[in-house]
């Protein structure tokens, strides 16, 4: 069996040639072995982490379970985002975005970090009460996707592992490796 026939056999809980080895190497892993910052994977996508994941895959020679299938929503309304700023130290990167939706203006920042993954260090919505109408509209359901990056993503993985498409849950950011539920081919 293909590491991907394996995966899917065991996933549809029936016997494969053999237990999948398929080890939660989640984003630390590949990320570490690019031997790049984590920013260069992160905020430039160099490489993307789901492109660092598959080299992993070939790396140890493990069952692939590829979770980061990108279905590249689009949202609805007028959406504008920029950096604000940024500021640099031998470890992190803490850049500052200044967005708006539909005419609502908000602000958030990330910390990007030179050996770990990043965090969000300020929310996009910070007062419920006050800022309603702008968290609607960035929950707001995707409206289309571009299937595009989605296609390159399952052929570059192959018959390496199962692939995933995620679909995030309300309260996540689009594009985030948080919580989703997955669809598996």
């Amino acid at each position: 069996m293909t590491p991907r026939q394996r995966m899917l056999t065991a996933i549809r809980n029936e016997q494969p040639d053999r237990v999948p080895v398929a080890p939660d190497i989640s984003n630390m892993i590949p990320a570490r072995l690019t031997g790049k910052p984590f920013w260069d994977i992160y905020y430039f996508q160099d490489p993307p982490l789901w492109k660092a994941y598959i080299d992993a895959v070939r790396y140890f020679g493990i069952d692939g379970w590829f979770i980061y299938g990108d279905m590249q929503y689009q949202w609805p309304g007028e959406r504008h985002e920029a950096v604000e700023a940024l500021h640099q130290t031998h470890d992190r990167w803490m850049v500052r975005y200044r967005a708006r939706v539909d005419g609502h203006p908000y602000g958030y920042e990330h910390t990007y970090y030179a050996a770990d993954p990043p965090t969000l260090t300020e929310k996009r919505v910070k007062d419920l009460e006050t800022e309603w109408t702008l968290l609607e509209r960035l929950l707001a359901p995707p409206v289309g996707y571009n299937p595009s990056l989605l296609g390159r993503q399952r052929a570059a993985l192959g018959e390496l592992g199962a692939f995933g498409v995620s679909i995030g849950y309300p309260g996540s950011s689009p594009g985030s490796a948080c919580s989703r539920a997955n669809s598996w081919t």
